[in-house]
């Protein structure tokens, strides 16, 4: 599959940032898709500076997408009410700091998904700058994490590719 849209972006040249900005925010819009290997392709195609930057936007603007989202939603089926359950009750009473500093948390512990974050950040009623900047800072370390690992085995397979 990484081979298929590497050989797609390499062919698109320029167009090829705004198309994967475009996929990877519908990868992390739908919550519960890996992304990796679009990272993977990212640190292949632009290195794993640039391509860690490209994956990090992606991964901002598809919780930004889904936030959204799931707030209209939540309005137009009438649950805007965060305390109608008393854990979402605790969250949306936390001071503001605490909510993202609780945000950023969630967002370094890897086997939460973001879908379930981003709904439940809609569902308290965190407001929009300071999911924005809770989730920004949060994905950092995933993604250096992700473009690392997939630099990485792009260089442990050269490795083996000219040595065998």
């Amino acid at each position: 599959m990484e081979e298929t849209w590497v050989k797609i972006m390499l062919e698109l040249g320029i167009w090829a940032i705004p198309l994967n900005l475009l996929v990877n925010t519908i990868v992390n819009l739908i919550g519960f898709i890996p992304s990796v290997f679009i990272t993977t392709t990212n640190v292949l195609i632009w290195g794993p500076l640039w391509g860690g930057i490209l994956s990090w936007l992606g991964e901002i603007l598809g919780a930004v997408a889904a936030y959204i989202l799931y707030r209209k939603g939540l309005r137009a089926i009438h649950i805007n009410d965060p305390d109608r359950w008393q854990w979402l009750k605790s969250l949306h009473h936390q001071p503001l700091c605490r909510q993202w500093l609780l945000l950023v948390i969630a967002r370094l512990i890897p086997w939460i998904p973001t879908g379930a974050i981003n709904l439940l950040a809609a569902l308290a009623s965190v407001p929009f700058l300071l999911f924005l900047s809770s989730t920004a800072l949060g994905k950092i370390p995933s993604i250096a994490l992700e473009a690392g690992t997939g630099y990485g085995v792009l260089q442990l397979g050269k490795f083996f590719w000219q040595t065998g």
